[in-house]
């Protein structure tokens, strides 16, 4: 789970969630590490990334503005060409330590581990080539460092992800278990007759539909949502890969599979009807974002179809 600021910045120490960096080196190698770090942390459950202050937690009085510029979209961009993997779930935040100005990227967890599966290479001072990580290697946090995947890693990952699926499969037997007497229990394959997703109507003559395919139904990534809303929007500020993570919590759309649907193994999908309202909203109110954003750092939600 994502920690928040005033817990990121407390800290005194670097740890498993919390990297320390005293400025920002905006070459190909500080932007690798930078990647190495995030994708490390998301990995080991989520954390943070602070630009600005020392080993020991205290300021380091370096400008951070360089960081702080940076539109998050195009770091997550930069962690897909390596990782293949759209992974947006974090925020770049300006905050203060001791009247210093700081810059601080939250970073939430994945469920599954993301592999470089691209290998990060930069040419040093000699043109000789160097690489951050190989191809094929995992990183995880282990204590104030990230480094290669090790068997534990490996295994924690995956228990979590064990105990999230093992209490969606308790919830379904209790629902068998609590079934009225005389009711028969139907089991299906993912994928077999029997198994489709249908809207409930209580119209008798409604027309029976089959089950339709992701790609028709939620037929956009991050990238071409973003792309398609900012084509429309010429006239207004664009969309970032901020604001989308902001209008998904403050909405919750997540749990809305009208607007959004994220598959097992891949990055979350979204529908052509969360395009159309997203414009709608943006253009009846021109503060929508600015407002979006605000209730996001207040932990504020609401509903979208209000």
């Amino acid at each position: 789970m994502k920690i928040t600021i005033e817990e990121a910045l407390s800290s005194v120490s670097e740890s498993q969630s919390i990297d320390f960096k005293q400025q920002y080196d905006p070459s190909n190698k500080g932007m690798m590490e930078v990647i190495k770090d995030i994708v490390a942390i998301a990995n080991s459950g989520g954390g943070a990334v602070i630009f600005g202050l020392k080993d020991n937690g205290e300021p380091s009085n370096v400008e951070v503005d360089n960081f702080l510029s940076l539109d998050p979209s195009d770091l997550t961009n930069k962690i897909a060409k390596y990782t293949k993997k759209q992974f947006g779930d974090f925020t770049i935040e300006r905050a203060k330590k001791n009247e210093a100005t700081v810059a601080v990227i939250l970073i939430g967890e994945v469920a599954l581990p993301l592999i470089f599966v691209d290998p990060g290479a930069y040419e040093d001072t000699d043109k000789k080539q160097k690489e951050i990580w190989a191809r094929g290697t995992v990183y995880f946090r282990h204590g104030a460092k990230s480094e290669t995947a090790n068997n534990d890693d490996l295994k924690l990952s995956f228990e979590k992800l064990l105990e999230k699926y093992r209490g969606e499969w308790f919830a379904t037997m209790r629902q068998v278990v609590e079934a009225p007497l005389g009711a028969t229990v139907h089991i299906y394959k993912p994928g077999t007759e029997g198994n489709k997703p249908v809207f409930l109507s209580n119209d008798p003559n409604a027309e029976v539909v089959g089950m339709v395919d992701i790609d028709v139904t939620h037929p956009f990534r991050q990238k071409e949502f973003l792309r398609t809303i900012n084509k429309d929007l010429t006239d207004l500020p664009k969309l970032t890969s901020h604001d989308v993570i902001c209008i998904k919590k403050v909405f919750s759309l997540s749990s809305n599979i009208k607007y959004c649907k994220t598959p097992l193994f891949s990055s979350p999908r979204y529908s052509q009807a969360l395009v159309d309202s997203v414009i709608k909203k943006y253009r009846a109110d021109s503060d929508f974002i600015v407002k979006v954003k605000s209730a996001y750092k207040d932990d504020t939600i609401f509903s979208f179809d209000d």
